[in-house]
């Protein structure tokens, strides 16, 4: 990373030439990522390589800035995989009690380890990870209010993206395992192209607004989502026995989302809520997850922290949920080494409850290499006989991946 300050204008950028210039701040900083995920059962090593930048500028009384933050990833073996994205790229006004954002971002909502049901302003980047954890890019309008009594922020978010799933030949494809007269065969996937519920399809103007305070030790979060739901409906439209190939369809509904999430720190407690109670035209439904995280200090003489989760997701829906979380049992622990190099391990195992054998676990594991660069090491593993289960889709695909990343 390095960082500029200018003490004047640089004539011929667009950007800087129509703000205020005076003592204003550049920071560039970014990194760049080998991959390399070796999916066990499939027996194939897929690599790729990933190029994140940051560019932040800043008045020199902090009321305006803009910031751009694109990333790329290229892989040898999946062409769908290979992509480009604006994570962000807006334009900032801030004064102390409000501030304006036009432009692309990220926004997360949410506080619970195992998934993120109020997160749902921007789409999950699926070609990246299938957990939800990254984020595409969404182009929005920002409005934030800042209080004594609460913040509240408000959205208008002007066009919607779909979800891009990977190729054939890279992982997490959602191959489809079928019986045929020669035994059980893997049928790779072809998507169709995205149907919409609404007429205005990916133009539909979506709006959102949520209200966010501290009350003693406890943050509250109360957010009302309204248009396209981010996450489409998925299903089989027909399956070429000769080719061995499944045609899935994806459809993307109108929806209107109520949210809260709650988070009291109580000592070594870390209490936990998320809930949504989600209306659209498929059968309306309520969901939620909840539990804790309980930290053990000085857990050795050199001062690591042993973080104990638990949580509990369930779906009203039952067995007819998307969602593989609709009754699961989360238990994990985050192993924080408190070392220079920033050691950490998480992992954890969500168990349904309704139905043993179907089971998922997963293994973080991030150290530092010197100043600047990073190792991390993570897997995932599946488990289920059930065909109607979501995670069966993925019980051939256990992986193991390593990453090695320099920041500048």
């Amino acid at each position: 990373m390095f960082f500029l300050r200018w003490k004047s204008c640089l004539a011929g950028s667009l950007l800087v030439a129509v703000l205020p210039c005076s003592h204003a701040a550049i920071d560039l900083r970014g990194s760049v990522g080998l991959e390399a995920r070796a999916f066990t059962e499939l027996d194939f090593v897929q690599s790729s390589l990933a190029l994140e930048t940051e560019w932040y500028w800043e008045s020199g009384d902090s009321s305006i800035a803009w910031k751009l933050k694109p990333f790329a990833r290229l892989d040898n073996r999946d062409d769908e995989r290979t992509h480009a994205d604006l994570r962000e790229f807006f334009f900032q006004y801030a004064n102390q009690r409000w501030e304006f954002r036009a432009g692309i971002n990220k926004v997360f909502w949410g506080v619970t380890e195992s998934q993120h049901l109020v997160d749902v302003l921007n789409q999950t980047d699926y070609l990246e990870g299938f957990d939800g954890e990254d984020k595409l890019g969404q182009p929005m309008l920002q409005l934030t209010s800042v209080n004594d009594w609460g913040v509240i922020d408000a959205f208008v978010l002007p066009y919607f993206r779909e979800r891009k799933f990977p190729g054939q030949d890279g992982g997490f494809n959602y191959q489809l395992m079928l019986n045929t007269a020669t035994g059980e065969q893997a049928f790779k996937a072809h998507w169709l192209d995205a149907e919409y519920e609404s007429s205005q399809e990916d133009k539909h103007v979506d709006s959102a607004i949520r209200y966010s305070h501290f009350i003693g030790p406890i943050d509250v979060g109360i957010s009302y989502f309204s248009g396209t739901a981010r996450d489409p409906l998925l299903a089989i439209a027909r399956v070429d026995q000769q080719e061995q190939i499944a045609y899935w369809s994806q459809t993307y509904l109108q929806m209107t989302q109520w949210g809260i999430t709650l988070q009291a720190t109580l000592g070594a407690w870390l209490l936990k809520l998320e809930a949504i109670e989600r209306d659209w035209s498929a059968e309306n439904y309520s969901a939620l997850s909840a539990g804790f995280e309980y930290t053990v200090y000085g857990v050795s003489e050199q001062g690591a922290d042993l973080g104990l989760l638990l949580e509990w997701n369930h779906d009203s829906r039952g067995d007819q949920a998307t969602s593989p979380n609709q009754n699961d049992l989360f238990a994990g622990m985050r192993y924080s080494f408190n070392n220079p190099q920033s050691s950490e391990i998480l992992m954890g195992v969500s168990t349904d409850l309704d139905n043993r054998r179907s089971s998922m676990g997963k293994v973080e594991a991030s150290h530092r290499l010197g100043d600047s660069f990073r190792l991390s090491i993570d897997a995932w593993f599946f488990n289920s006989d059930d065909a109607t289960d979501p995670v069966y889709l993925f019980s051939e695909q256990n992986f193991i991946q390593i990453s090695l990343e320099k920041f500048f």
